[in-house]
């Protein structure tokens, strides 16, 4: 009796595991909320990152990597370039810097960068420098790219989620609505 209790708690918890990994599925796997954080300019002031507005490329970086360097420039060219500057933010973020080494980082790339507590890069999951996410508006982590960041591939995504939101609006524009001002009914 005891072992058909077992095994038929086994098999329930065995089909919430499956139904749980079915209806997630591989978007649920792939998308996930960006962790919020703090960052600190090199004056000390402390700067509370927000995701909501446009695009952000967030960067980690070292102080001590030259490739992360070249990556900051070809992503701030990337968006220069695109004219993009309206839509994505480049972000670079360092969790190992002393101040004096940002300092001239700073002057070499001719950009503001920030500090970051060490701890973010585990919740981040940063496991080599350079690193970049691409958060869209609504802080979802849409993209992770670690050593080179391919710029097409993000342009890509900016682009397609750009058209989503617009196709969302016409959509809204050509379907009646059972809502009135800001009230859904």
């Amino acid at each position: 009796m005891i072992k058909k209790m077992r095994k038929r708690t086994v098999n329930i918890i065995a089909l919430v595991l499956i139904t749980i990994v079915i209806s997630t599925g591989v978007a649920g796997a792939s998308v996930r909320k960006a962790i919020p954080f703090e960052a600190y300019s090199l004056k000390g002031e402390k700067i509370d990152v927000d995701f909501g507005k446009e695009f952000t490329l967030l960067l980690f970086i070292s102080s001590d990597c030259l490739e992360c360097l070249y990556r900051f420039l070809e992503l701030k060219d990337g968006v220069q370039s695109l004219q993009l500057e309206d839509e994505v933010r480049v972000l670079p973020v360092c969790f190992d810097c002393d101040w004096r080494k940002l300092v001239q980082l700073t002057q070499a790339v001719n950009s503001e960068m920030f500090l970051v507590p060490e701890d973010l890069k585990a919740k981040w999951g940063v496991w080599e420098t350079p690193t970049c996410f691409l958060v869209d508006p609504a802080a979802r982590v849409l993209g992770k790219w670690e050593g080179e960041v391919p710029f097409a591939e993000i342009e890509k995504a900016i682009a397609t989620y750009s058209r989503d939101k617009r196709n969302m609006v016409a959509s809204r524009k050509n379907t009646s609505s059972s809502c009135s001002s800001s009230f859904c009914y």
